[in-house]
């Protein structure tokens, strides 16, 4: 028991905000605060709150007791399990002041009945007089004794009163309250009670329901903002967003749960959490005190069963006696620990930490024993093998075949949503098989599908090392040696052992297994996607015919067959034959269209190689309807790099589609999947892809150490391209003029497929007009436009168009506008809305360069409110810079102000802006004139000044245009 009372001196306090340490809380603290102010002025108030153990009840009431001792108020805190007395002791030392003849004048028989109380033991309430306390009569007399010293002490600055854990008050607290609640005291009283609304008694709820003067102050869980303050920052971003959900907006939980939660999935208990500290642990198993020993036998049962149990099961665990199954039930009930699940016969723990911390409070042995005793009764009950495996885990000894079984099923039944529980209970079931010519097959089966399990819990060498010995020791013919091959293959190849994974395929398919044509197929389907990525498009084509050709004859192929079709499609658009790869892409579309959800998780990669030649195709509506539903058919299926891909396509689809905030969102989700994979190529690429997506909507996210070569990413192939193109956009919109000025450099990726190529093309022409080499500009765009042709796509030939018209807008404006107005048109048509605007903002440069100001600024201002629109905010911010230096200039005198500027210019800055004219750096311009780097800037800033111009493409433009006057 808690009591104290304290006055300080009067304080004034500003404000109706909580202090720092209290979180989420501001609505009920101003409502404490603000009634408060009306004690204060001499109006009794009386504030109910209520809520959930742990959601921050006493926390409040402190901050409440914390502000009335700045204003000078007396605070009294009384746990409310001493009664009547308990409140009556904590004001021993003012009795007798409030009885004095200068004090409040307490009538005699009020200070007699406060006296009685005083002499009552501090274990002793003053209970009923049936159970020996003193009759109704004297009860009444002591509650009008502690109203009427309530309302003497509280002047003149005031009093508040904190009554906590009122759940568990004496029959006479409760008393008292229904007396106050009935007419509140006219004195400046404040009277606050909490207490958990579940657990209280049935005499408490009904002297509050009706209460009409009652100030209401129920606890919820706490905004999901509030709740992050729990939460540490470091860690993956899916387990910090586990921890919030788990932690159901209670303080309490959160804090347990990050004092002991570790990152990743849940362990074999089911539980994610280490031993739960002291802090954390005392006031959980402070609630079991109050149970009776048959209940808290109970209890300790239920958690070592976990999840949701019967009465029936938890009395066996427990060794109880068969009558007392319901009653300690409701006595869990009726304390909160357990909560009965709505239209079944079950209960759950109020909270998976509660649950935690009984199953620590147990011994040992007893523990052991009991898990012996729920494996015997779930089997009796013939319980899923996951409900069955926790248990066997613990208690089942070598050579016990079938607990190896029921471990191997439970893995494969949670594999996917839990990888790290099902690689524990298969090294479990490993151990127990034992090493026997004929268990040999049994034995490979159980490492193949640990080796898969250590794979999607993202432990690659671990995994491969798995395989390799399970493909050692198993025959041929073993049900999981086609996905033991296909992954252990992927994992050499991720690995950085390109050779080793394409010779693994190759010896597997002449191997005795070969002649199966579905087994066959399905590694012509591996094989073939690693010829695609590195390359090898024409191997990548015949092999994927292949395995088309053996999967046609078999009913249950199509999953197979569309894979193959797609892997088709892809490599001959990559290879620039655009009409066979539309024959095959209409193939694979309808296969998997026809395809069930079920069959669309078992084979990923058919969607991957659609869902890409989709995108290659520019049919992005198609490839975001493929992806998106194998994203959800697959999701937690562990098969990371399909998944990452399947992550890229879609966030490649919408960003073009001007979808810039859900193409950031899917790029974090795919850089959270790639990092658990433990792929550092994959992570790689993930992380460009959000770095790409944040280039367009003006985001600044953290930067790891870029690939500086293709090298770096060929675990990944032509995913690997993909991500250097993405790369290089990053690169040219950073701060650092090197990373700039290096991508005007000689012709990046020299050997990348036609699709890939103009894109890159495309930027580097761009970015060598920004950095004012005109000629280097076009020599790209005329590249970009050679590549189109071969391929023959109209939107990659609208991207080599807008890759031409850059160089156009300084060398010959009408055309530009021309060719940049065809781009956009053809850019939108193919799903490239973003690529589109930015066409329409090249063509307005063009106008303004004509002396067509008002149709450029219209142009600006319509591709400037739709990047603002889509979430481009880079974009919309620079075409807004683009609008103001346009409008300025019309404002000053227009064009014929721009071209009487190169006359002010003095013979030193007319040799340096004929320099950079013709292409120099400020650094190769020193050189020429054998001057100071600095000295340069200095000229270049006296240039851009009297032409009027704020960058070296304005000086370029001014040149040429001179040039064209002489």
């Amino acid at each position: 028991m808690l009591d104290t009372l304290q006055a300080t001196t009067p304080r004034t306090v500003t404000g109706r905000r909580p202090e720092r340490g209290l979180v989420g809380r501001d609505a009920e603290y101003a409502t404490l605060v603000g009634a408060m102010d009306l004690a204060v002025a001499g109006t009794g108030q009386l504030v109910e709150v209520t809520g959930d153990p742990g959601i921050g009840k006493s926390r409040l009431l402190t901050e409440l007791t914390a502000v009335a001792r700045r204003r000078g108020m007396a605070t009294v805190t009384v746990v409310a399990t001493g009664g009547l007395a308990a409140l009556a002791r904590a004001f021993a030392d003012h009795i007798e002041t409030a009885a004095a003849p200068a004090g409040t004048g307490m009538r005699r028989e009020h200070r007699a009945h406060l006296a009685t109380l005083l002499r009552v033991p501090a274990h002793q309430g003053t209970g009923p007089a049936e159970f020996g306390g003193p009759d109704e009569l004297t009860v009444r007399r002591q509650v009008t004794a502690v109203r009427a010293l309530l309302t003497a002490l509280a002047t003149p600055q005031g009093l508040v009163v904190v009554l906590d854990d009122l759940h568990r008050a004496d029959p006479t607290l409760v008393t008292m309250l229904r007396h106050l609640v009935g007419r509140p005291p006219r004195a400046a009283l404040l009277l606050a009670f909490a207490y958990r609304g579940r657990q209280a008694p049935l005499a408490l709820s009904s002297a509050l329901r009706e209460a009409s003067g009652l100030i209401r102050l129920p606890l919820g869980p706490l905004a999901p903002v509030a709740s992050a303050e729990f939460v540490p920052t470091s860690g993956p971003p899916r387990w910090r967003r586990a921890l919030l959900a788990a932690g159901t907006g209670n303080p309490l939980y959160l804090r347990a749960l990050t004092a002991s939660a570790r990152p990743g999935p849940a362990g074999m208990d089911g539980v994610e959490l280490d031993p739960l500290p002291a802090a954390v642990l005392a006031p959980l198993l402070a609630e079991l005190d109050a149970l009776s020993p048959p209940a808290r036998l109970a209890a300790q049962a239920a958690a070592v069963l976990g999840g949701c149990f019967e009465p029936n099961p938890v009395a066996f665990v427990a060794d109880l006696a068969y009558r007392s199954r319901y009653p300690v039930f409701d006595e869990l009930s009726r304390y909160d620990i357990v909560r009965p699940t709505a239209g079944t016969g079950e209960f759950v723990f109020r909270h998976q930490v509660l649950r935690h911390a009984v199953y620590q409070s147990t011994e040992p042995g007893w523990r052991l024993g009991a898990h012996a005793r729920a494996a015997q009764v779930l089997r009796r009950r013939h319980a899923p093998a996951e409900l069955l495996a926790p248990h066997l885990v613990r208690v089942a000894v070598p050579g016990d075949l079938h607990a190896a079984e029921i471990l191997a099923d439970a893995a494969a039944a949670v594999r996917d949503r839990c990888p790290e529980a099902a690689v524990g209970w298969l090294q479990a079931a490993c151990r127990l098989v034992p090493d026997r010519p004929d268990t040999h097959d049994p034995r490979a089966e159980l490492r193949f599908a640990l080796g898969l399990a250590l794979d999607a819990a993202g432990h690659p060498d671990a995994a491969r090392d798995t395989l390799q010995e399970a493909l050692l020791a198993g025959s041929r013919m073993t049900p999981g040696r086609l996905a033991a091959v296909a992954v252990c293959a992927r994992l050499e190849r991720q690995l950085g052992h390109r050779a080793q994974g394409r010779a693994m395929l190759r010896r597997e398919l002449d191997g005795p297994a070969a002649p199966q044509q579905g087994y066959r197929a399905a590694l012509l389907i591996e094989l073939a996607g690693h010829d695609l990525l590195d390359g090898a498009l024409a191997e990548a084509r015949a092999g994927a015919g292949a395995a088309r050709a053996l999967a046609a004859p078999q009913s249950d192929a199509r999953p197979m067959a569309a894979a193959a079709s797609g892997l088709q499609a892809l490599a001959y658009c990559l290879g620039a034959d655009v009409t066979a790869a539309t024959t095959h892409l209409t193939v694979a579309a309808g296969l998997l269209d026809g395809l069930l959800d079920q069959e669309v998780a078992a084979r990923l990669e058919a969607s991957v190689w659609v869902g890409w030649s989709e995108l290659v195709m520019e049919r992005p509506w198609d490839a975001l309807r493929h992806v998106t539903r194998a994203l959800r058919a697959g999701h937690g299926s562990g098969r990371h790099a399909q998944l990452t891909w399947l992550l890229g396509a879609q966030v490649v689809a919408l960003r073009g589609l001007g979808r810039l905030a859900e193409a950031g969102a899917t790029a974090t989700e795919a850089v959270e999947l790639a990092t658990a994979s433990g792929d550092t190529a994959l992570r790689v690429f993930a992380e460009t892809l959000r770095s790409w997506v944040a280039v367009w909507t003006g985001e600044v996210v953290e930067q790891r150490p870029a690939p500086r070569s293709t090298a770096d990413l060929s675990a990944i192939g032509w995913f690997g391209i993909v991500c250097r193109v993405m790369h290089a956009e990053v690169r040219a919109s950073g701060d650092d003029p090197d990373d700039r000025g290096n991508l005007t450099g000689p012709a990046d990726l020299p050997t990348a497929d036609p699709w890939s190529r103009i894109t890159l093309l495309e930027h580097q022409a761009r970015a060598a007009l920004e950095a004012g080499r005109v000629d280097l500009a076009d020599s790209w765009g005329l590249a970009a436009q050679t590549a189109a042709d071969r391929l023959g796509l109209p939107g990659r030939s609208a991207l080599a168009r807008l890759a031409r018209a850059h160089a156009l807008t300084v060398q010959d404006p009408l055309a530009a506008v021309t060719a940049a107005s065809t781009a956009a048109t053809e850019l939108a048509a193919a799903g490239l809305a973003v690529d589109a605007r930015r066409a329409t903002v090249v063509a307005a440069q063009a106008l303004a360069a004509t002396g067509q100001t008002e149709s450029a600024l219209r142009e600006l201002s319509s591709a400037q409110q739709y990047f603002e629109q889509c979430g481009a905010l880079r974009l919309a911010r620079e075409t807004g810079r683009l609008r103001v230096r346009l409008a300025t200039r019309t404002r000053h005198g227009g064009r014929r102000q721009e071209v009487s500027g190169p006359q002010s210019l003095t013979a030193r800055e007319e040799q340096v802006a004929g320099l950079v004219g013709d292409g120099l750096t400020n650094r190769e311009i020193a050189r020429r004139l054998d001057v100071k780097e600095k000295t340069v800037e200095m000229h270049l800033t006296r240039v851009f000044a009297k032409l009027g111009v704020t960058n070296r493409v304005g000086v370029v433009r001014m040149v040429l245009y001179r040039a064209s006057q002489d």
